[in-house]
């Protein structure tokens, strides 16, 4: 039906293609006499949006998901074509106003499906500036949809300004669609900065700072532009009643997202200043890499009062959002921020030298008699190595003495194996030393306990074992959102200490994935125990011989929560016996040592109260999920 109404203007009339504005808004007026037409007309508005959204999806490369109904840009704006259709009683009017009604209806529907393609296209255009592993093409084509979007804008608020009369309906209208071009302008140069500044092999300390200033343009030209709505004239109870709203959410909301973006930014800078800087030389000599962009520190670097290194620039980004360290998440407002950089690294001189300082007072009655030694022998490497094996040898023997002499007996023995943890080597297999003694070091396996519960410190590392269901949250640079979340069935656990390793199992998309993390890694920002249950296997490597039904899981599993003090159940379901033959598989044989479990607990637990009364943390690190009571004992 518009169809031939179009071709009755256009041949039966004499009107030419210069008028092809009017020719359109009259043909859908007179084909919209009736609900049902009205509704075909809605309709078609819909899926006209719909497909246009979904090529856009395409262009820039996002994942269709599937979003409920009202929160999809063409059903939004065929349900508003529908309401204001309705609300203005449009199928009684004449076909002159039912025109200039339906011309400003579909202005508004513009506008909406010019949004939502902005919406579309920001977090997407965003995240190809920072990853340099995407196509060429991808890039072109996200470009050339903002070009589109950005002319599109403009061409519809110039259209609103000259086809229909100014009033405040159209002047909303219009200003929708020039911020709409605003933004879209804004997203252009901030992803051309960004791209810079990731290709460029040199770091552009000014970026940030360039991004901060256009968005703040961007967010006083919006604020303007409300305003100049605000001040139109026609103030009835329809237009006052809108202008509040408008008012709200358009004004006062900008100027705070705008204030708050401004106070963080002199807060962050307030922080970084009182952060003192690193030479080039030790940054050479560190050989360390930033945390939050994972690139090696060669250059501008901060420290910070829990001695972490960060790039400045890195690191007054991060400041703008949290005023905590990246790392430990210790607050940076609260610390006592040193005026030198020696200040910091005080108390650890002071704790590494006090032995060198008593064993020095020890010797000074040996090299009293010459005072002038060590001006007239120069230093000998070797002999410097074998001081060294030797101070280390002596070390290890110290910490043999202190754990012979720590063996418990009596009453106490009796209350640390009442509060045992009875499957402390399931539980905590990177705590357990290595089943082969001879192959032990003692100084080694001191030294990464600290280090391990330094860690757990920062990071909840829950119980999990062989055949429960975990997902890890990892970073990773060469991703689009710099992050990714893999669930999987533990299938081995393997190694202690810093070495601790375990491996997830899954089927994603017909194709079994192992992904082998380090447990104690920085990368890793969230451990998820989705099923807590154990197998009656303790190593299910064989499941990539078996069916992928056995090893299929879905990746938004819910989690599910296990009773603490109840046992830990246990998954009969088993294969098949494909026992693999090891030839040295007594030698392998694990070694049950009670006081040793009971040492490590107890430094656990020393560990655990004396950062708590530090109010360093309220975690418990030391856990069971059969024992919850073992605190109490």
């Amino acid at each position: 039906m518009f169809f031939v109404r179009v071709y009755i203007h256009l041949a039966g009339k004499g009107r030419g293609f210069g008028e092809i504005g009017a020719i359109f808004l009259a043909s859908v007026a007179e084909s919209t006499n009736t609900p049902l037409s009205l509704l075909a007309l809605a309709l078609t508005v819909s899926c006209f949006c719909k497909q246009i959204l979904t090529i856009a999806e395409c262009i820039v490369g996002r994942q269709r998901g599937h979003r409920h109904v009202l929160a999809n840009g063409a059903y939004t704006g065929a349900l508003t074509l529908t309401l204001l259709c309705a609300q203005t009683g449009i199928l009684g009017m004449r076909t002159e106003q039912k025109a200039f009604l339906l011309g400003l209806v579909l202005f508004i529907v513009v506008s909406a499906l010019l949004q939502s393609l902005y919406e579309i296209l920001e977090p997407q255009l965003l995240a190809l500036a920072a990853n340099r592993s995407t196509s060429r093409g991808q890039h072109v084509r996200s470009v050339f949809l903002a070009i589109i979007v950005l002319v599109a804008s403009l061409c519809a608020s110039i259209a609103v300004s000259r086809f229909l009369p100014i009033d405040l309906w159209c002047l909303i209208i219009g200003s929708n669609c020039l911020l709409t071009a605003i933004h879209t302008l804004s997203t252009i140069i901030v992803y051309a900065i960004y791209r810079l500044e990731t290709e460029s092999m040199d770091t552009w300390g000014q970026a940030d700072y360039v991004v901060f200033v256009c968005k703040t343009i961007t967010c006083g030209v919006e604020v303007l532009l409300a305003l100049n709505v605000v001040c139109f004239g026609h103030w009835t109870l329809t237009s006052l009643a809108v202008l509040v709203f408008y008012m709200y959410f358009s004004i006062w909301r900008q100027l705070q997202t705008g204030i708050v973006r401004v106070q963080s930014r002199r807060a962050a800078y307030s922080s970084l200043s009182r952060l003192p800087r690193v030479s080039n030389e030790a940054l050479q000599q560190r050989r360390d890499a930033c945390a939050i962009c994972l690139s090696d520190l060669l250059e501008d670097a901060r420290i910070t009062p829990c001695k972490h290194f960060f790039h400045s620039a890195c690191l007054k980004k991060w400041l703008c959002v949290k005023q905590v360290c990246p790392l430990c998440y210790s607050d940076l407002c609260k610390c006592k921020i040193p005026e030198a950089l020696e200040e910091l690294f005080l108390d650890e001189r002071r704790n590494i030298n006090a032995p060198e300082e008593r064993e020095d007072d020890n010797s000074e009655s040996f090299g009293a008699g010459n005072p002038s030694e060590n001006e007239y022998f120069s230093w000998d490497p070797k002999s410097f190595k074998m001081w060294c094996n030797a101070r280390i040898l002596l070390l290890e023997a110290k910490i043999m003495s202190q754990r012979a002499y720590r063996r418990l007996s009596g009453e106490e023995r009796k209350i640390r194996l009442a509060r045992h943890i009875q499957n402390f080597r399931e539980a905590y297999p990177d705590f357990h030393p290595s089943s082969i003694y001879g192959r032990r070091n003692l100084l080694r396996e001191e030294l990464e306990r600290k280090d391990m519960l330094e860690r757990r410190l920062r990071i909840d590392i829950p119980e999990f074992y062989v055949g429960s269901i975990v997902a890890v949250t990892y970073s990773d640079k060469k991703l689009v959102g710099l992050r990714n979340r893999f669930l999987g069935i533990c299938i081995s656990r393997r190694l202690e200490g810093l070495k601790s390793q375990f491996t997830l199992r899954n089927v994603i998309e017909g194709i079994g994935v192992e992904v082998m993390y380090e447990m104690y890694t920085p990368t890793i920002t969230k451990i998820e125990v989705i099923k807590l249950e154990k197998r009656l296997d303790d190593d299910l490597t064989y499941l990539i011989d078996a069916y992928p039904e056995y090893s299929t899981f879905d990746i938004h599993m819910e989690p599910t929560s296990h009773v603490v003090g109840k046992p830990i159940s246990i998954n009969p379901l088993k294969i098949t016996n494909l026992r693999r033959y090891d030839l040295i598989a007594d030698y392998r044989q694990i070694m049950t040592d009670i006081d040793e479990e009971l040492l490590i607990e107890q430094e656990m637990l020393d560990f655990e109260t004396q950062r708590q009364q530090a109010g360093a943390t309220k975690r418990k690190i030391l856990r069971s999920a059969e024992q919850p009571y073992i605190h109490d004992l």
